[in-house]
């Protein structure tokens, strides 16, 4: 009985300290939820808003990839600003600016004022993501960086899918849902701005190299640009499709369709992780891809028969599918990166996926102009996916998986800012190299690299 009360006394001790580690964070993951429900909704409401204003859907998807070219530049440029200015003031600064933002969009009504401020608005956010996830890392003790991951993700999906409903009840365009998207984006200011929690040290990221991504781990690059082209252009797009196709049409629709999409994500992105970490990644990615390039056909061609519960039961499915596989990518990545490398892997992955993020829009725009009009949107999301399942086909067979005892277990990454690779367990090791320094820079470039795990060499060949 004596040896079980010590054995009591500690785990009531370890309990302690890890409801402290939620409470102390709980202020930023707050914050950055509301700043996610913010973009959420401001992504259904903005297309159906230029709709209303008589804007093409090329146009629109010109408004998109503005975004993606706010968010591509603010993971390249964010750390530092963050770093000049420390993370309270760059969080309540940018929170402010963004609030300013959504809300002068009511009264514009020709697209170039319209993209600039996209493009400001994609910034804003990148950086309040850099800013605070940075901030999470340094608070998170890196015995509980998995969990304190998962636990930030499972908030943030609750802001996504709670963002489109607080503005479904509205007409598109109406002024009441940009009040509620800018109220939502300076919400976000209030539990970061009262936290007690002190400022933690000015954030780095790890030296990384494109073309060395690309000649270690082409097939994470692949994947990760198909993340952005594709579930960056549907997200940013599908509330078009939604209220053309939903019972009832408008915001609700979108809401609903948005909510069907994060669920079918949640669900699939575990099974699918630790599927991956048994098999090769590669054919988890190609899997996931051909599930969301099904699922786009039937929404693209039998959308327009199907009743609204199958639409949904679809956007779940292509949730499933097509939301999953960056995560997988990322873990692939991880997997072929030298000792010391797993952030830049990261880092440079997810730069990967805002330019096709950027690109993305463009191309599905011109596809909702085609005959197809709203479902064109997705038969561009499948003929994106289905190049993507070749792709890890291809590559299969020019380069070997890597054996299970090689691998890095999975964790569930999402494309949000370069530092969330600092919350990563994979990246416990690494040594926080600055992107921006380029004497850094050029040390990391002068180490000798690892023998590339995706290129053929002897000992590799089949």
């Amino acid at each position: 009985m004596a040896a079980a009360r010590p054995a009591f006394a500690s785990g009531r001790a370890e309990f302690g300290r890890t409801l402290t580690d939620y409470r102390n964070l709980a202020a930023i993951i707050g914050g950055l939820a509301l700043m996610q429900a913010g973009v959420a909704a401001l992504s259904a409401f903005a297309p159906l808003a230029l709709v209303a204003r008589g804007a093409d859907p090329f146009g629109i998807g010109v408004a998109a990839a503005g975004y993606g070219c706010g968010f591509l530049l603010g993971a390249l440029r964010a750390v530092p600003a963050v770093r000049a200015i420390g993370h309270v003031r760059a969080f309540a600064g940018f929170a402010a600016i963004a609030a300013i933002a959504s809300l002068s969009l009511f009264a514009l009504h020709d697209l170039a004022p319209w993209v600039a401020i996209q493009v400001v608005l994609g910034f804003c956010v990148s950086t309040l993501l850099t800013a605070g996830e940075s901030w999470i890392a340094d608070l998170a003790p890196q015995e509980r960086r998995g969990s304190l991951l998962a636990f930030y993700l499972v908030i943030s999906k609750v802001g996504q899918i709670a963002g489109p409903i607080t503005i479904a009840a509205l007409a598109p365009g109406e002024a009441s849902g940009f009040m509620i998207i800018g109220a939502l984006f300076a919400a976000s200011l209030v539990p970061v701005s009262v936290t007690r929690r002190g400022q933690p040290t000015p954030p780095s990221a790890e030296a990384f190299g494109l073309k060395d991504l690309w000649r270690v781990a082409p097939a994470a690059v692949m994947a990760g640009l198909m993340a952005g082209a594709v579930n960056g252009s549907v997200l940013a797009l599908y509330a078009i499709f939604a209220s053309s196709h939903g019972a009832g049409a408008g915001l609700g629709a979108a809401a609903a369709f948005n909510g069907a999409i994060a669920l079918g994500a949640v669900a699939a992105q575990w099974p699918a992780g630790m599927l991956s970490d048994r098999i090769d990644r590669r054919i988890v990615i190609a899997a996931l891809a051909g599930a969301g390039c099904i699922a786009s056909l039937a929404l693209a061609f039998a959308g327009g028969v199907l009743p609204w519960s199958g639409i949904l039961v679809l956007a779940a499915c292509w949730g499933a599918g097509s939301m999953s596989f960056y995560g997988v990518a990322v873990a692939h990545a991880a997997d072929r990166a030298a000792p010391g490398q797993a952030t830049g892997m990261m880092a440079g992955i997810l730069v990967v996926w805002a330019v096709g993020a950027l690109i993305g829009p463009l191309l599905a725009g011109l596809a909702m102009s085609t005959p197809l009009g709203p479902g064109g949107l997705f038969a561009y999301a499948a003929c994106g996916l289905l190049i993507l399942a070749i792709a890890m086909f291809v590559r299969r067979v020019h380069a070997p998986a890597f054996g299970l005892g090689d691998k890095t277990p999975f964790s569930a990454v999402p494309a949000t800012s370069v530092l969330v690779a600092a919350l990563d367990p994979r990246a416990d090791d690494d040594p926080q190299l600055d992107l921006f320094d380029p004497a850094q820079s050029q040390s990391a470039d002068a180490a000798p690299a690892p023998a590339p795990a995706e290129i053929q060499t002897p000992e590799h060949t089949p």
